[in-house]
């Protein structure tokens, strides 16, 4: 009979083969891989605790691109524009710039092979986007938030968070609020139907509408940290009503279940505890920025 690592890896690694040009197993649960979308991304994949985390170091024009802050509010951008499960963070020990995706894996394994599959495909879509034309895309993704509100997926949003057990919401737009686990009491999140399926989970942190440079820069490096900190977690900036916010999110899907949005709902709530104060801090103080920058080594 085959263990459960045994069922979550072949699954795993026949979903991989779909989407990678390259698939190594270099040990138990673990594989190195080559995604080619226009450019080669050398990337790792391993199951860990029946999760399949998928990590990609980003290539960067030397080091003190690689250390700037500058350019990293164009990523919280970026991730705004992205559909799927992947994401830019931020590695909280040396602020390397990393393309990953995580999600939990099937309990009996049927559906791991798609959602490995899928959790590539979208890495290889999100760098095609970060290469395109030799930088950063900068445009803030307005579509992400119009199509989040207006819903498409086929899924029954207010059933389904009604099962996760937490304080939900109907909203008039038919998107769910949420209410996290968070001390203040002050944070909800907007669950809100895709199309195809998808679910996302967002809560805004920040208002940016008229931040300066110091604070944006700053909220952009914390954001992207916290995000490589929390499995799930990705920080985005764009639109949300009238105003441009930063915020945190989760991209669940496909078909995602109950217990899938209690996995977002509490990986969003230890994010919120972990910088939800210090995003609204560094919003329009820009003392508290330059400190912060400061205390990471950054000059601007």
């Amino acid at each position: 009979m085959m263990t459960d690592v045994e069922v979550f890896e072949e699954a795993v690694a026949s979903g991989l083969a779909k989407c990678a040009s390259r698939v190594e197993h270099v040990a138990t649960a673990r594989w190195r891989l080559s995604f080619d979308n226009g450019q080669v991304l050398p990337a790792t994949a391993r199951i860990d605790d029946a999760w399949l985390v998928i990590d990609a170091a980003v290539p960067q024009r030397g080091r003190k691109t690689r250390r700037s802050p500058k350019r990293l509010w164009d990523l919280l951008r970026l991730n705004a524009q992205i559909a799927s499960q992947a994401r830019f963070v931020v590695r909280p020990s040396d602020r390397s710039v990393h393309l990953r995706a995580e999600m939990p894996l099937d309990e009996e394994g049927g559906a791991s092979a798609e959602r490995a599959r899928l959790a590539g495909e979208g890495c290889k879509a999100a760098f095609k986007r970060f290469v395109g034309n030799g930088r950063c895309h900068t445009a803030l993704a307005d579509d992400a938030s119009r199509a989040a509100e207006a819903g498409g997926a086929g899924c029954d949003l207010v059933a389904l968070c009604g099962d996760t057990g937490w304080d939900c919401a109907e909203r008039a737009s038919g998107s769910v609020s949420v209410g996290l686990d968070v001390p203040s009491g002050a944070y909800r999140a907007l669950v809100a139907a895709r199309q195809e399926d998808v679910v996302s989970l967002s809560v805004d942190v920040a208002d940016c509408e008229s931040m300066k440079a110091r604070s944006r820069n700053a909220l952009g490096l914390m954001l992207l940290t916290a995000s490589g900190i929390v499995r799930m977690v990705r920080a985005a900036a764009g639109a949300s009503g009238d105003r441009q916010m930063a915020r945190l999110e989760v991209i669940a899907g496909p078909a995602p279940t109950a217990t899938e949005l209690v996995h977002a709902l509490s990986a969003l709530s230890v994010a919120c505890r972990l910088c939800g104060a210090e995003a609204r801090a560094l919003q329009g103080d820009e003392e508290v920025a330059r400190r912060y920058l400061s205390s990471r080594g950054c000059s601007s």
